[in-house]
């Protein structure tokens, strides 16, 4: 052999040579909580690429919190004072830094544009009792300056499921009510395509008690088509979301013989709305679904409360587009999980924590 003593040295040196460093622990839970200013509330929170914006109500008026996808705060912007009493139920992100805000004002259905210094004009779309749960603008997609609402609205004292199209400045194009007798209600909006797509709760249904209803419309707001479906008891949904050409639905119900709710989960063709599954996911006791959102990996997060009378506690689950829970688990302390927002690695909770005030917080988790 040649050479062995250079061969042996280098042994010997690697022999020696100090260990690589440890590799990186995988990445935990935790959580951020914004400190209470008084009786705080944020219910809606909007994914502006790497951060989230929350709209925060208090009695000393509204705010809006800047926190990036590790939970760490940026700027506060505080919003002018607006005359009434106003509760949001959602925020989108808008061109030129502004939000899109809509729910109830005084009661009435409501909607504004947050401008990037914090003045904003609330506008009612009626006179009637009612409130705005969603409302459908796309900044790539929507640029005709319009913009899809759906909620509720009083009609000769009955609420009945309601959507409506206006302009940026509240001109109003087309609007549409609709419903049994009852209480009846729209949740979600969805666009695909040419076509919009609205979820509802309806008491006119198929079942026993509350039931999940579908419609489809024309850009002209003309319905094309609806479908009802419900078991024997209460079938409330929340939020509708579409990939590979299938819907997917999720909500609360009792209809699969647990007295407590369980997280409702179901997937529609998107082509004739024929169902090709609905499925109860359990845990522990209560669980639910109140909003939805499909992950980098084509899967579904859902969260909610994980109990009730009186709600407290934060729910999540991971579900795969088959139906089965991939993963589950509850936040006990936390009040309850509102929202959530997916980056690729992680998923962002909005809810209340209870410290020595009630705290908004966030809670973030890695998939």
């Amino acid at each position: 052999m040649k050479y062995p003593s250079l061969l042996i040295f280098f042994i010997l040196l690697l022999a020696c040579e100090k260990p690589g460093p440890e590799p990186e622990p995988s990445p935990t839970d935790y959580s951020f909580s914004i400190p209470s200013q008084g009786d705080e509330i944020a219910t809606c929170m909007a994914r502006n690429v790497y951060f989230n914006a929350i709209l925060i109500k208090s009695s000393k008026g509204f705010r809006i919190e800047y926190m990036n996808e590790n939970g760490q705060p940026g700027v506060r912007l505080t919003l002018a004072e607006i005359a009434g009493d106003y509760v949001p139920q959602g925020l989108k992100v808008m061109p030129n830094g502004q939000y899109l805000t809509y729910g109830a004002l005084d009661g009435r259905p409501a909607w504004g544009i947050i401008q990037i210094n914090g003045t904003w004009d609330l506008q009612s779309l009626s006179t009637e009792k009612g409130v705005l749960y969603d409302a459908l603008y796309d900044p790539v997609q929507d640029t005709d300056g319009k913009i899809e609402f759906c909620g509720q609205i009083e009609v000769d004292s009955d609420l009945q499921n309601y959507v409506q199209r206006t302009d940026y400045q509240g001109l109003f194009l087309d609007s549409s009510s609709f419903g049994s007798i009852k209480n009846d209600g729209a949740v979600s909006l969805l666009r695909f395509e040419d076509r919009i797509l609205m979820l509802s709760y309806t008491y006119d249904g198929p079942g026993g008690d509350r039931d999940i209803e579908l419609r489809e419309f024309d850009e002209s707001l003309n319905l094309i088509r609806v479908k009802a479906w419900g078991g024997v008891g209460y079938d409330q949904p929340q939020m509708i979301v579409a990939q590979n050409r299938k819907l997917f639905i999720c909500g609360h119900t009792t209809s699969f013989g647990d007295p407590m709710h369980d997280a409702y989960f179901a997937r529609l063709d998107l082509d004739d709305f024929s169902l090709d599954f609905e499925n109860a996911i359990k845990l522990d006791g209560h669980e639910g679904a109140d909003d939805m959102k499909v992950t980098k990996d084509g899967n579904l997060a859902i969260c909610s409360f994980a109990q009730m009378n009186p709600y407290k506690g934060g729910y999540y689950a991971l579900i795969h587009p088959d139906g089965r829970a991939i993963y589950q688990e509850k936040f006990m302390e936390y009040e309850r999980f509102y929202q959530l927002q997916v980056f690729d690695d992680r998923v962002v909770f909005l809810g209340q924590k209870k410290n020595d005030d009630l705290d908004v917080a966030v809670h973030i988790k890695f998939f």
